[in-house]
């Protein structure tokens, strides 16, 4: 089975498998990172709804994005928001 990815600073046409290598990976994550705004709050929900387009299984992703210490959340993961960068 071929799979192929969205190029860098383009929205996939569906959404994407999460990528093994770790190059493309970081690719589709930046690419669901531009999709947040500092300073705002997000539900799980409204997180969810903004990954799934990009990812067939957003869940992933969003452990993914806060592995990569660019989102956080509260300890019930009830609230998530853009950590901000040193």
């Amino acid at each position: 089975m071929d799979i192929k990815f969205a190029p860098a600073g383009t929205t996939p046409e569906a959404p994407e498998r999460t990528s093994r290598n770790g190059a493309k990976r970081r690719v589709q994550l930046e690419r669901a990172e531009a999709q947040f705004a500092l300073g705002k709050r997000y539900t799980e929900r409204e997180v969810n709804e903004l990954l799934k387009p990009l990812f067939m299984d957003h869940v992933f992703a969003r452990r993914a994005l806060i592995e990569r210490c660019y989102l956080e959340r509260t300890p019930s993961g009830s609230e998530y928001w853009v950590r901000e960068q040193d």
